[in-house]
């Protein structure tokens, strides 16, 4: 061994060996990365245009026994409006966190950080938002005109889904990159957005006693009340919260268009700041994030 080489270790000329790491030469590498980042996204996109039209083929199919399913009425279909647009709304809270996390997980998963990572991961679930949201419209919209009856307020039952899709995608996406493990984002964002929607509408006594002015906001703050009050569905006095909670007795004012999105943009701009933050450019570069370093391990 010549003078001034240094000998390195077998096992770290192994390591070396099978980590890629960003940035390295080889096209297939970047390549099969940008292949598998259309993919993923792709299959966001197609399964936020799909959710709408399954919920109401289940509410459909729910309303009435399986001979009736290939001759629908106007009237089995008009009954069938509150279910859909209500089961729509669950399933845009179950879908749109577990997006995010997901998202958010797989672009932090390498270690890199930049503000454009945070942008492009913001707009690709903004536009999964909007997808859903337009064909939860096409849907609506052809329920309507199928059972004889317009729409009201259309665009903003739209809108109101779109702005609130946006906002627990990216909930969701802060949760995946404050947590090292993918499940444990996955039960905070679920948890948090379940507390959020149907705490106010179980609490029973104790909300009752608080002011009305709290109490209203905290229907705004439940994304279900909110998209039902939206569709104009009073679910605060539906007959079974009716009987079991003192909720439905009160003079309160349910949510409207224009504070439900306002308020619900102000929390969208507040999680992309935050995965902003978070993404913001190491000034240590020699130090990976959490999750890099645990998968190296």
């Amino acid at each position: 061994m010549l003078r001034g080489e240094m000998s390195m270790p077998a096992s770290a000329t192994a390591s070396s060996r099978s980590v890629s790491w960003p940035g390295s030469a080889g096209p297939a590498v970047g390549t099969t990365a940008q292949t598998a980042r259309i993919d993923r996204y792709g299959l966001y996109w197609v399964g936020a245009a799909v959710l709408p039209p399954s919920a109401a083929a289940v509410c459909l199919m729910t309303q009435g026994d399986s001979s009736s399913w290939f001759s629908l009425s106007p009237n089995l279909v008009g009954s069938a409006m509150p279910d859909t647009l209500l089961f729509t709304a669950v399933t845009l809270l179950a879908a749109a966190p577990l997006a995010g996390v997901c998202a958010a997980a797989r672009g932090t998963g390498d270690g890199r950080r930049s503000l454009g990572m945070a942008m492009r991961t913001s707009v690709r679930l903004v536009v999964a938002a909007a997808i859903f949201a337009c064909s939860s419209a096409l849907v609506t919209g052809a329920l309507g005109a199928w059972s004889g009856h317009t729409m009201p307020a259309l665009l903003e039952q739209s809108g109101a889904l779109g702005v609130t899709g946006a906002m627990l995608a990216l909930f969701g996406a802060v949760c995946g990159t404050r947590f090292t493990d993918v499940l444990d984002a996955a039960g905070t964002a679920l948890a948090a957005v379940t507390g959020a929607s149907f705490a106010v509408l179980v609490a029973g006594s104790v909300v009752a006693q608080a002011p009305r002015p709290v109490i209203e906001w905290a229907l705004t703050a439940s994304p279900l009340v909110a998209l039902a009050s939206v569709a104009h569905i009073d679910l605060v006095r539906t007959d079974t919260l009716y009987q079991v909670s003192p909720l439905a007795h009160l003079q309160v004012d349910l949510p409207t268009w224009p504070v439900v999105c306002g308020l619900y943009l102000a929390v969208t701009a507040t999680c992309f700041v935050e995965l902003a933050w978070h993404h913001r450019p190491d000034t240590n570069s020699g130090r990976l994030s959490p999750r890099t370093e645990r998968t190296l391990a």
